[in-house]
């Protein structure tokens, strides 16, 4: 299946003996706004091999992401948005609970550095454009939070203003009044001299 140290369409792997169908789907997934990302367990063994994908919503403000399995013996898999970032490795037996990212896009890279014959990632997105004072939940469905007999705003997200701010309900629509320096539509910027801090502590250089 290789021709000329290059794989032909539909292969992958350091022997091109991987289809690529492992990574499902493969490479950019644009304008979806709830899906599922898998790396299938490969009859026997894991193959050495590198999955990436671009996942793009524009005109969104929020994802979810979280795990239907997240098993990675001998591999390691980060996901980033912009400045947020998490990586995973190795097989703890428990699958983490749910990102919650003020982002639009985010990419997945899941490295495969060994054979194992277990494990697999099953990864589920859904973007929303939720205002504060709600949750963008697994389906891209924003639920309230925060207010009586409603679960906890998560902490220093989007849905709390990132714990810089209060929201406010202004003529029927929900809205961060934010305190100090802080500004965005979430409070996510920080403006102090001629710098600009975003929630996550990176820095780019402000006007």
């Amino acid at each position: 299946t290789a021709k000329c140290g290059t794989c032909v369409a539909g292969y992958i792997g350091a022997e091109c003996e991987v289809a690529a169908s492992v990574c499902q789907p493969n490479g950019r997934i644009r304008n979806l706004l709830h899906g599922r990302i898998v790396y299938a367990q490969f009859p026997g063994l894991w193959p050495e091999t590198k999955c990436l994908w671009d996942v793009v919503a524009p005109g969104m403000a929020f994802v979810n992401i979280s795990f239907e399995q997240l098993q990675l013996p001998g591999s390691t898999l980060q996901i980033e948005a912009g400045a947020q970032a998490v990586q995973y490795g190795g097989s703890s037996g428990s699958t983490p609970g749910a990102i919650v990212w003020l982002a639009s896009q985010f990419l997945v890279e899941l490295e495969v550095q060994e054979r194992h014959p277990s494990g697999g990632l099953a990864l589920l997105f859904a973007f929303c454009n939720c205002t504060c004072g709600q949750y963008c939940g697994p389906k891209g469905i924003c639920f309230p939070c925060g207010g009586a007999g409603e679960p906890l705003c998560p902490a220093n997200s989007p849905s709390d203003c990132h714990g810089h701010g209060a929201c406010s309900v202004d003529g029927g629509s929900r809205r961060c009044e934010c305190k100090g320096a802080h500004r965005g539509r979430y409070c996510e910027r920080c403006a102090t001299c001629a710098r600009v801090w975003t929630c996550s502590g990176q820095g780019a250089s402000g006007s």
